[in-house]
């Protein structure tokens, strides 16, 4: 899907920004949370949790 938006010329600012980091996350372990991978990632490199206890 990304190649086709990219090949319509479709100027999207943030999704450059989105994919890099998640393929950091996916690099840095979270390659099997799928969607919470990047929420994972951030959690630890800032030493913050965003989710609710015992989640």
């Amino acid at each position: 899907m990304y190649e086709v938006l990219i090949k319509s010329e479709i100027p999207l600012p943030t999704l450059s920004g989105t994919m890099q980091s998640y393929q950091l996350a996916l690099q840095s372990g979270h390659r099997d949370d799928y969607k919470h991978a990047m929420v994972k990632f951030y959690e630890d490199m800032l030493d913050v949790r965003v989710r609710k206890e015992g989640f």
